[in-house]
């Protein structure tokens, strides 16, 4: 490895601690070597906040041959001139004549032997690294001595796996080590990813309905943005392609992490939404007016709101018309319904309430549970005597004592549970035709 790829390894490593933890604790460990995904027939654990991997996968990626006495329950490990022993259940190890004490044993779990990875790959000549934004440990061998005069062990047989051409994420961090990390969410497994940057990296940013995007400093980038990453053929980001949607909304309410719109539409909040008043700076929800215009900033794949701009000035004074409906409708609902089906009923309206429905005149004061914020849901079962046809669907709201207005359905529903009986026959049945 070049002495480029050295510092690189050093600057690295000295960023892992910037990162912080972003991650939870549930998420997987991944054991990089030389930035290649190390082969394991154990999965990687942590015991006593150490890591701790399978014997023969570590020692043997690299490069050294492996010992087993099971009688002395002892392990050595051989590469070129370096023997390193230890044994199971024992917190001291030698490296040549040298005694080592270790935090953690070797120990055995599952009927495979675990060693701690970062006391064997040092002591064959490796640096170790942690990253603890996506727990991950990261093994460069350019420091190990050659075996034979040959050079530093590479990758292990077999062909190593496929590296992709792009991917995608939520924005989160940008590291300024040498070279640069950028940090992402993976949509799916919603867990934090690093990937290191070109040299040379190009960064584009815009809204999410730009055919082109302009090119941007690094600095421009936000967390949130939805980031398109293409990738060269070592795996590093040659171009990073970031986008947003911003829209103007006016402010009804908010609860938890939901805002909601005087439409009736909620926004998802992220944890940390910067909330900013223009002229005043950082403000929190609590400072927001009803009827308020504001700008949202969203990432366009997963609709998070990232970041909410206010406008100048003293927000408007709350609206004094209360609580208010925005929709009621049956969900689903295409046809009439028969005996034994459910009507499924959704309200929209100001959050923190308790709701009710009727359908018509002849089912009244039903219950919706709220679920999300302002979202309130219910249900009905059809009976074997109700005989319902076009009936509105009504809704009742009750917010902090407060009662909104009565709101109907556009729609009406048809429950006929009642089959048809016939009263007459035209002509009858004994007319001679």
């Amino acid at each position: 490895m070049t002495g480029d790829a050295r510092r690189w390894t050093l600057c690295l490593m000295a960023a892992l601690f910037v990162l912080g933890a972003t991650a939870g604790s549930a998420q997987s460990i991944k054991v990089l070597v030389d930035g290649q995904l190390l082969a394991t027939s154990a999965p990687p654990r942590e015991v006593g906040g150490r890591i701790m991997v399978g014997m023969r996968d570590i020692f043997e990626r690299l490069g050294a041959e492996v010992k087993w006495d099971a009688a002395e329950r002892r392990i050595t490990a051989m590469r070129g001139p370096r023997t390193v022993v230890l044994w199971i259940g024992r917190n001291v190890a030698y490296v040549d004549e040298a005694m080592i004490g270790l935090d953690v044993p070797p120990m055995l779990i599952g009927g495979y032997t675990y060693v701690p990875v970062r006391f064997p790959s040092e002591a064959l000549g490796a640096n170790v690294g942690w990253l603890s934004a996506t727990r991950t440990v990261m093994i460069d061998t350019s420091t190990m001595p050659p075996l034979d005069g040959g050079p530093p062990p590479g990758p292990g047989p077999g062909p190593g796996p496929t590296t992709p051409t792009s991917a995608q994420g939520c924005f989160l961090q940008l590291v300024a080590a040498t070279p640069r990390v950028i940090l992402t969410r993976n949509y799916e497994t919603d867990t934090a990813e690093t990937r290191i940057l070109a040299g040379n990296a190009v960064f584009q940013r815009g809204d999410a309905s730009a055919a082109v995007l302009p090119v941007v400093q690094p600095e421009a980038l936000q967390k949130g943005d939805d980031v398109k990453l293409m990738l060269n053929a070592g795996g590093q980001v040659e171009r990073v392609e970031a986008r947003f949607q911003l829209s103007q909304i006016t402010y009804h309410a908010a609860a938890a992490n939901s805002l909601m719109a005087d439409t009736g539409q909620l926004y998802h909040l992220a944890a940390d939404v910067a909330i900013t008043r223009e002229g005043v700076g950082p403000i929190t929800l609590a400072d927001l007016g009803a009827g308020e215009k504001l700008l949202v900033r969203q990432n366009p794949v997963a609709a998070t709101v990232w970041e909410i701009t206010a406008p100048k000035g003293t927000p408007p004074p709350p609206p004094t018309t209360g609580p208010q409906i925005f929709m009621i409708g049956a969900e689903g609902y295409t046809k009439p319904l028969k005996q034994g089906e459910t009507l499924i009923v959704k309200l929209q309206g100001s959050p923190g309430g308790t709701a009710t429905f009727d359908i018509g005149t002849d089912a009244k004061g039903l219950k919706l549970t709220e679920n999300p914020a302002g979202v309130y849901s219910g249900s009905y079962r059809v009976k074997r005597t109700d005989e319902i046809v076009d009936a509105p669907l009504v809704g009742h709201l009750t917010v902090g004592g407060q009662e909104a207005a009565v709101v109907q359905s556009e729609d009406p529903v048809s429950l006929d549970a009642v089959a048809p009986v016939i009263e007459e026959y035209v002509p009858a049945r004994d007319a001679v035709l």
